[in-house]
């Protein structure tokens, strides 16, 4: 668990610190076309989880036939997806005017096969508990594709430099994949089990291909109906407001998921309890992160994107403020599963994605602050879909999941108090300078540990575990570090 939450948090900073120097570097329009071209890839590349190599871990026993049928269907399938990128290069290339995306997706394709190829050692590594391997893999892959990003910037490949990156990135890993290959691996081809490798992988890469073009949405929807340069625009948008996502989404859902399998396992009634218990702490985390982001949108993106990305601002305050809707639906997948309700994520996908979709559509007739204003359209009805599917299997009343919700939202109200008082008293000027932005964040930590105190929020536990956590960590450090001065002195004074 260490190895892996270690291996995330190093791709996402290098991902993150990388996207910081290449904003500085291109222009909207380039970023806005390499959005495009990665979009189109990402969705394509799903045909790939129809012979998802998950299927190499779940299964209870497997044999040298199970491994060479999933690395054919995948190579088979790996070359599909290639042959589909190149024939849809010249027609992306028409739509949205640039003769360099056939260049994008001819790299990109011999990408996609080199990574087809090597995904089924990946999954057995995963099956034989592998982590540190994976982690080592992972970390060379992320610090591979910085590299070459930043090299084939440097040699003026411009927006190009993605997709260099991403080939050298894949060839790596497959060369690392190769060098500490498991046991089980087997070379040779095989497709005598296709049947039950695809019977398993048909639910996971019919969702996998709804959720991912419902992401590429954006991009592809707003390159073509309003410009390229909007769809760069609101990609760097979407970076800067889902910071809270990832960071801690992905340290919250950790925190989680022990809680809620714990409270789970007791009995099928307590999935409920679990759920709403999740849902409060998550909340109480989330909410008054993404609020802060959105008061501190403009600081925030001449910090990290440049002045160049200013455009971005409201965009960012709008993203932020409709992902309020995102918290009760985290948890609410692994409630699914753990209720029986594998199959209900793709119904749920199937229902509400496509009309998200149609929506966003829709208000991108009127421009890209309308775009981003769908949201507050898309996001409550994805919420309610999820909510839907999951009281089909757990019971959780609207009544009881606002009540989880109630002191969150309390919790929220104390952090952005004494940052907005310190906004009006500039006159509601949210251009702040360093100072100020600095002093808003401290105030709003304070009003934040004071919300949880006065609500007795269920995350203050949580802040005082993790607080004990880090002052035992520093004390055994200093003393470890008090230890080895003692021992030199010692040696010293004998010498």
């Amino acid at each position: 668990m260490l190895l892996s939450s270690a291996d995330r948090v190093v791709g996402l900073t290098v991902n993150f610190a990388l996207n910081v120097i290449i904003s500085r570097l291109l222009t909207p329009s380039e970023v806005g076309v390499a959005l495009i071209g990665t979009a189109t890839a990402v969705v394509a590349i799903g045909i790939r989880d129809f012979a998802t190599p998950a299927y190499l871990v779940q299964k209870p026993e497997i044999d040298a036939t199970d491994v060479r049928t999933t690395t054919a269907l995948n190579v088979i399938l790996g070359v599909v997806v290639a042959a589909l990128l190149m024939g849809v290069a010249p027609l992306m290339q028409r739509v949205y005017g640039d003769p360099r995306l056939t260049t994008f997706f001819t790299v990109v394709a011999i990408a996609n096969i080199v990574d087809a190829s090597m995904a089924p050692m990946q999954a057995l590594l995963q099956r034989d508990m592998k982590f540190r391997t994976l982690a080592m893999i992972n970390v060379a892959n992320s610090t591979t594709y910085a590299v070459v990003a930043l090299l084939a910037l440097a040699a003026g490949a411009g927006y190009l430099c993605f997709a260099w990156a991403w080939l050298c990135s894949a060839v790596v890993s497959a060369l690392l994949y190769y060098r500490y290959r498991p046991e089980r691996w087997t070379p040779g081809v095989s497709l005598v089990r296709w049947r039950e490798v695809a019977s398993f992988g048909g639910y996971h890469g019919l969702s996998t291909i709804v959720y991912r073009t419902w992401e590429a949405a954006p991009a592809l929807v707003l390159g073509r109906l309003v410009s390229v340069t909007d769809a760069g625009f609101f990609g760097r948008a979407q970076l800067l407001s889902q910071l809270i996502d990832k960071i801690f989404l992905s340290v919250l859902t950790a925190v989680a998921l022990p809680a809620f399998s714990a409270r789970a396992r007791d009995a099928r009634d307590t999935i409920a309890g679990a759920y709403l218990h999740c849902v409060t702490l998550i909340s109480g985390v989330y909410w008054p992160a993404v609020a802060m982001l959105a008061i501190l949108a403009d600081p925030m993106t001449r910090l990290i994107l440049g002045a160049q990305w200013l455009a971005v601002v409201p965009i960012v305050r709008v993203i932020c403020l409709a992902s309020i809707f995102v918290a009760p639906v985290v948890m609410a997948w692994p409630a699914m599963v753990a209720s029986g309700g594998v199959r209900d994520r793709l119904t749920s996908n199937l229902v509400s994605l496509p009309i998200s979709t149609v929506i966003f559509i829709g208000f991108t007739s009127f421009g890209l602050t309308a775009a981003a204003a769908s949201l507050f359209v898309i996001m409550p009805l994805q919420m309610l879909v999820q909510i839907h599917y999951l009281q089909k299997r757990v019971a959780v009343s609207w009544a009881a999941l606002a009540a989880a919700l109630r002191p969150s939202f309390y919790v929220m109200l104390t952090t952005v108090a004494l940052p907005l008082l310190v906004i009006a008293n500039k006159g509601f000027v949210f251009e702040l300078g360093f100072g100020a932005t600095a002093l808003c964040i401290g105030l709003a930590v304070v009003g934040w540990m004071v919300g949880l105190i006065w609500t007795k929020h269920p995350a203050q536990s949580e802040v005082w575990h993790a607080w004990a956590a880090v002052r035992a960590a520093v004390t055994t450090a200093l003393a470890r570090a008090r230890q080895e001065l003692l021992r030199r002195r010692a040696v010293n004074l004998r010498g």
